[in-house]
């Protein structure tokens, strides 16, 4: 988390820009439908401007709202950020909800403190998304967005923890090997 606290605005702003071209040009959120987006926070991967382009593109987008009480997190749909206000951990999150079914999202695009190459990621620990990815259809893609030093050797991994497929950071797209070690 320091390492990507250490960015200045203006490189984050920059390196986000490469990352969402890179994301836009994967097969896997070209042939989305539903897109669901984490909707960032100061030092993370810039999202709102990935939402917006994916609204401008016709894909329905969706946001998620914690739910604290039982660490979950359920789909807003939004048709722009201005529908987005700061929520639980103050996190942008849907003011108004409208509820998506999470068997209907193709691509979930994941936020994370750190992943390695498998597809290993931590979160912040309290385990929202792997709750969430778990309940998400078989189909559905998981690409986690990084800044290049986000990306580790070595990520512990858990029972409970879900890999994504793909890894998106401001130089390269990751494909992650799928079955466990």
């Amino acid at each position: 988390m320091e390492r990507r606290r250490s960015h200045a605005h203006g490189e984050r702003v920059e390196k986000s820009a490469q990352i969402m071209k890179r994301l836009f040009e994967l097969e896997e959120f070209k042939r989305a439908k539903t897109v669901l987006f984490y909707a960032s926070k100061s030092d993370e991967v810039q999202t709102l401007g990935m939402i917006e382009e994916a609204l401008a593109l016709g894909k329905r987008v969706a946001v998620p709202i914690t739910i604290v009480e039982g660490r979950n997190l359920a789909l807003g749909e939004i048709r722009s950020v201005k529908a987005l206000a700061p929520g639980a951990f103050n996190v942008p999150e849907p003011v108004e909800y409208v509820p998506v079914n999470p068997n209907l999202v193709d691509l979930v695009v994941v936020p994370g403190v750190a992943f390695d190459e498998r597809g290993d990621r931590i979160g912040h620990g309290m385990g929202y998304y792997d709750k969430l990815l778990g309940q998400m259809h078989m189909g559905a893609k998981f690409v986690g967005l990084a800044f290049e030093l986000q990306i580790v050797d070595d990520v512990p991994e858990e029972r409970h923890d879900i890999r994504v497929h793909k890894i998106v950071t401001e130089k390269r797209v990751i494909g992650c090997e799928r079955k466990k070690d």
